[in-house]
């Protein structure tokens, strides 16, 4: 029986598992990010003098443990797996979709959109929900749900943006043409 090399493949295994946690990746530029897998993602203004505002959109496919968003910079997540947000002094993050664990924090000068429809606030208590949690649909018809870590009541700077469904916005258009032609007529 040879355990010593099925021991060493162990070791191996625990040692590149502890080397990569809590890996960090700064990004200083506008960036889309897609189909990619990262630990911690730390999103600045850029590094020119003076600082531009940073642009980074998450599309199909990401996955991510936490995105702290820095300085005023702008975070839109269309698709992927977020484990959890942090919003950090004016910074600002637009949610249209994917699928969103927590919100640990958020500095008073920054913004939180959502963008969906059906939105459900459920505030925390201190017995058996201390956590405050937002549900609803995004813009693409899947469900959304998640909570705000260790806080009771969602946060003043979260904003909802309750976005039209597709048949209310194609009656509004029937409509405002319906009327143009009508008054071009007379």
């Amino acid at each position: 029986m040879k355990v010593k090399p099925i021991l060493s493949v162990l070791i191996l295994v625990f040692v590149v598992a502890v080397s990569n946690a809590g890996i960090v990746t700064d990004i200083y530029e506008d960036e889309i990010v897609d189909h990619s897998n990262y630990e911690t993602l730390e999103i600045h203004d850029s590094l020119d003098d003076p600082p531009e505002q940073t642009t980074v959109t998450f599309v199909t496919g990401s996955e991510v443990m936490r995105i702290h968003s820095n300085d005023t910079s702008i975070v839109n997540i269309y698709d992927g797996t977020v484990g959890s947000l942090v919003l950090r002094n004016s910074s600002t993050m637009n949610l249209y979709g994917g699928e969103i664990n927590r919100v640990l924090g958020s500095s008073a000068e920054s913004t939180l959109n959502v963008f969906g429809t059906n939105f459900l606030i459920l505030n925390g208590n201190s017995t058996d929900k201390p956590h405050a949690s937002l549900s609803g649909t995004w813009e693409n018809g899947s469900d959304f749900s998640f909570h705000f870590y260790r806080m009771s009541e969602i946060p003043d700077n979260v904003v909802l943006h309750e976005i039209p469904e597709p048949a209310t916005v194609l009656l509004l258009l029937s409509g405002i043409l319906i009327n143009r032609f009508r008054n071009r007529r007379f």
